[in-house]
This record gives structure tokens, C-alpha cells and sequence, in this order.
């Protein structure tokens, strides 16, 4: 007699744990990917204002190359972005 009653708490746990983690289960929501942070205004306006600059040198450059004294203008080129980064 005691044996059965045994046996049927053990199922009858056993029951309620499954049922627990079943129900324990179904709430969890899938995991959504990562997004990646919206680009400030900032750095969209200085990545704008760099690729013009860099565009305008490489073209000063490349008409002090092509001119008719290429070592002295692009001496004077040197000379202009000496005194800037002073």
C-alpha cells in the first residue's frame, strides 16, 4: 500500500514540474537582434565637411602638379598647411 502511495507522489510531482516548466516556457519571448545605434547628426555633418576638404586639397594638389612650376607650387601648398597647423 505504501508503495503505491509512493508511486503516485512521485508521478504527481513529476507531473507538476513538467507542467511548470512547460508553463514557465511560454512566456519567453524570442530575442530580437541587435540593432546598431542611429548615426548622430554630428558625425554625418563632420564626415560631410571632411570629404570636402579632402577633395579640395587633393584637387590643389593635383593642379600644382600639372602647372608650370610644380616644385614651387606645391612648395607654396606645404608652406599654407604649415601655417595652419600653427
Amino acid at each position: 500500500m505504501i508503495d503505491s502511495v509512493l508511486w503516485v507522489g512521485a508521478v504527481i510531482v513529476a507531473l507538476l514540474l513538467a507542467v511548470s516548466r512547460f508553463a514557465r516556457g511560454g512566456d519567453k519571448k524570442a530575442p530580437q537582434p541587435a540593432q546598431k545605434p542611429p548615426e548622430p547628426v554630428g558625425a554625418i555633418h563632420a564626415r560631410e565637411v571632411i570629404e570636402t576638404a579632402l577633395s579640395e586639397e587633393t584637387d590643389a594638389i593635383k593642379q600644382a602638379r600639372e602647372g608650370d612650376d610644380p616644385a614651387g607650387d606645391l612648395a607654396a601648398l606645404a608652406n599654407m598647411a604649415n601655417k595652419a597647423r600653427q
